[in-house]
């Protein structure tokens, strides 16, 4: 799976079609889509997302930074947002007091992140309720594309029954996207702190090691991947054998 160069403004855009499920299946492309916030856009852009006949916009951002940057409205596409971490505070810790922090790597805070977004998200039900209505096509998008998003496709491959290791093949292309057209904030956040560099790298990319907690916290919780979406998502196998039939194609 490529990743999809045509937008000017919308950074870490890619079809999540193409990877190959264990069942020998592949997931049909033209219909799942990922990517950062879209309130660069260009109306270039915009034109390229309409003529892809996207029909919802699925958003992880809180209310903060949905104010700051604004996702556009785009004729016949409905807008959906659900924050995916309602615990995430911008007021009380400063960007620069994490960063001067001793304690503070991005490895540990992200392992918690991602882990503590998993059980009982009001977000990801959202996200896969659009899923079981088939309401694509479809693109989900937080701020970067890579964390957030990350957990939110993840979740869709392994509905479908992708490998632990195509999941993290296709999460590792942020970095990629990131090497191609860093997004906006990092770039300004980056002069603004230069001292910082190093670890403003980091955060811009991501690494195996945050999906595969994904993967351990679920299976510390649930015997099967099966079991953890009845339990949290109400999707039995009948339902997950619907959906692949739907969003699946025979190679």
């Amino acid at each position: 799976m490529q990743l999809l160069e045509t937008f000017e403004e919308i950074y870490n855009f890619r079809d999540m079609g193409g990877r190959v499920t264990k069942d020998g299946r592949r997931v049909k492309k033209g219909l799942l889509f990922r990517c950062g916030e879209l309130g660069h856009a260009t109306n270039a852009d915009l034109t390229r997302l309409k003529d892809m006949d996207i029909q919802v916009i699925f958003d992880y951002r809180d209310d903060h930074e949905a104010s700051k940057v604004v996702t556009p409205t785009i004729e016949g596409v409905i807008n959906i947002r659900v924050p995916a971490n309602t615990n995430l505070d911008h007021s009380s810790t400063s960007l620069e007091d994490m960063l001067k922090n001793p304690m503070w790597t991005r490895e540990n805070a992200l392992g918690h992140f991602y882990a503590d977004m998993l059980f009982e998200n009001e977000s990801y039900k959202a996200l896969l309720a659009c899923i079981r209505e088939q309401q694509v096509p479809l693109v989900h998008h937080c701020a970067a594309g890579k964390d957030r998003t990350g957990v939110g496709a993840a979740l869709i491959y392994l509905l479908l029954g992708v490998s632990e290791e195509a999941i993290i093949e296709e999460y590792l292309l942020t970095n990629e996207a990131t090497a191609i057209k860093p997004p906006i904030w990092f770039t300004k956040m980056k002069e603004q702190m230069a001292e910082y560099q190093v670890i403003f790298g980091k955060m811009a990319g991501v690494e195996a090691v945050y999906m595969q907690t994904v993967f351990d916290r679920i299976k510390e919780i649930y015997p099967t991947y099966e079991a953890y979406f009845k339990e949290e998502f109400g999707i039995d196998e009948v339902e997950i054998a619907r959906l692949k039939d739907y969003y699946l194609e025979v190679i």
